[in-house]
């Protein structure tokens, strides 16, 4: 199943991670387009960048936190659609 994304969202998303990690939203965009996150990761605090990464090696991991409400609400914002 294709997931559409809201524009309009996924940009605001965009402006929102960048401000977080004190980079433009362009560069932010590139550098997960490519999927070089090196840059990205060296951005972030140390606990945040070792759960980020940990996360990247454990798929598991990723499917729990994406089980919580915060985290299906704003997958729902971002889509228009309920998980599935």
């Amino acid at each position: 199943m294709e997931t559409k994304f809201n524009n309009a969202n996924v940009e605001a998303l965009l402006r929102i991670a960048a401000g977080k990690l004190n980079m433009k939203p362009e560069v932010l965009r590139k550098q997960l387009e490519s999927g070089n996150l090196e840059a990205t990761i060296k951005n972030m605090n140390p606990k945040d960048a070792a759960r980020f990464q940990q996360a990247l090696k454990n798929p598991g991991m990723v499917k729990e936190m994406m089980s919580t409400a915060q985290a299906k609400e704003m997958y729902k914002k971002i889509t228009g659609k309920d998980p599935v």
